[in-house]
């Protein structure tokens, strides 16, 4: 999240000359993660590629491919938890972070058509869940409030799917 925040705060032109050095400071340790779940890889792979754009990098360009090629699409569907419905942990957020990926990666990215595959698949298997939520009052200090859950999740999802 924090890249991504970055690359936002740089779409607003403060400090940019920070951000860029910040983000050269911080390439060799995004060059050195590999995260064991594979949605962490789609997720870090979409957020640099999002930066990239912004501010091209070889570097970064190499490092996108290379979780790409890390990720196993058929192994990210089976680590979804179809309980939950949150953005954060459950398929929602999943198919957030595919989408988003199949907007910003062009075809020709590794695993490109897997990638596409398995948002279908997510889709398919899992939006007649939404059917079934049932509207429960809010709580105070309840967990369930945050950008991720909640409330706020939901509407996040809802920005992201209109048409849902």
């Amino acid at each position: 999240m924090m890249i991504y925040g970055l690359a936002e705060a740089y779409g607003l032109n403060i400090c940019n000359e920070k951000i860029i050095c910040m983000l050269k400071q911080w390439a060799p340790c995004l060059e050195s993660y590999l995260s064991s779940m594979n949605v962490y890889k789609v997720y870090l792979a979409t957020s640099l590629k999002y930066v990239n754009t912004l501010i091209p990098s070889i570097q970064f360009e190499k490092q996108i491919r290379i979780l790409l090629y890390a990720t196993d699409f058929k192994s990210l569907v089976n680590e979804i938890n179809p309980k939950m419905l949150n953005v954060r942990f459950g398929w929602p957020g999943f198919a957030i972070i595919l989408k988003s990926a199949l907007k910003l990666f062009s075809p020709d990215y590794p695993n490109y058509l897997e990638m596409e595959s398995a948002y279908d698949l997510i889709l398919n298997k899992y939006q007649d869940t939404l059917n079934d939520i049932k509207p429960s009052p809010l709580t105070p200090r309840s967990k369930q409030q945050g950008i991720c859950e909640g409330v706020a999740g939901m509407r996040l999802f809802s920005l992201v799917w209109p048409d849902l």
